[in-house]
């Protein structure tokens, strides 16, 4: 189910056909679906379905809107600059998904590439295992407005189990977030906590092959945070390339159900 091909509308589609959605981002990390052009409140209304909505701290919405938020090219002089990431994993509860909808696509370049996190996780080597056992990491806000209204950071462990899926998958984000580590509660040194980071790192954005998600006009893209990281490649973008981005939390978080 990724992508999705077209005959699925978003707007009005039944529970059935979101829980679908919701099931294949949350095995395989993401899903497109195609032919959508949803508007912003449309883009709200479907993330909605998947979980409480959530924006982050220190960022603008989109005018008239609460939870998107506009990533775009338009009228920069500069190219640019992603790193793979986990959104917004410097709150004590990160979003779960993120969806990010076409609203100009470029004439070429631009591509969003996700890092399965999962895959990462079953092919460390046991040394890094065994490190990593009881870590958690600190997670700081970096490259939002207003960092003030961010947040001091916040601690979280670095492998997870997926609470629907059950599978185990490495939690970090972008390594400039990344800057501290504790172990069972009690913080590492920081040379000690740079180089296991730093190796952590590393192996997470390397240890696996990236899936690229070229974009189409009207398409939908949904990441799962949990078990991803993400970033956009800008190094050969011609033209204008927006997205409207709404972010949402676990629905076990409200229902108290898991897996």
């Amino acid at each position: 189910m990724r992508p999705v091909e077209p005959g699925v509308d978003l707007r009005d589609a039944d529970d059935d056909t979101v829980a679908a959605i919701a099931e294949a981002a949350m095995s395989v990390g993401w899903v497109a679906v195609r032919n959508q052009c949803l508007t912003p409140d449309d883009l709200e209304r479907f993330v909605a379905r998947l979980g409480p909505l959530r924006f982050t701290p220190g960022e603008e919405p989109l005018d008239g809107q609460r939870f998107v938020f506009e990533v775009t090219n338009r009228n920069r002089t500069t190219r640019p600059t992603s790193v793979y990431h986990s959104d917004t994993s410097y709150v004590p509860e990160p979003p779960a998904f993120t969806a990010l909808s076409a609203v100009e696509v470029p004439e070429s370049g631009g591509e969003t590439v996700v890092l399965d996190q999962y895959a990462a996780n079953e092919v460390a080597p046991a040394g890094l295992l065994d490190a990593l056992r009881g870590v958690e990491l600190f997670h700081v806000p970096t490259r939002v407005g207003d960092p003030d209204r961010a947040g001091r950071g916040a601690w979280h462990p670095v492998r997870r189990a997926h609470p629907w899926t059950g599978r185990t998958a490495l939690y970090l984000s972008a390594r400039e977030r990344l800057v501290a580590a504790r172990r069972h509660g009690v913080e590492l040194p920081e040379r000690e906590a740079a180089d296991l980071i730093d190796r952590l790192h590393d192996h997470a954005v390397t240890a696996v092959a990236p899936s690229r998600h070229r974009w189409r006009s009207g398409d939908v893209l949904i990441v799962d945070n949990r078990c991803t990281l993400h970033a956009a490649d800008h190094s050969a973008v011609d033209g204008v390339r927006t997205l409207h981005r709404v972010m949402c939390g676990d629905r076990a978080a409200s229902s108290g159900r898991g897996g």
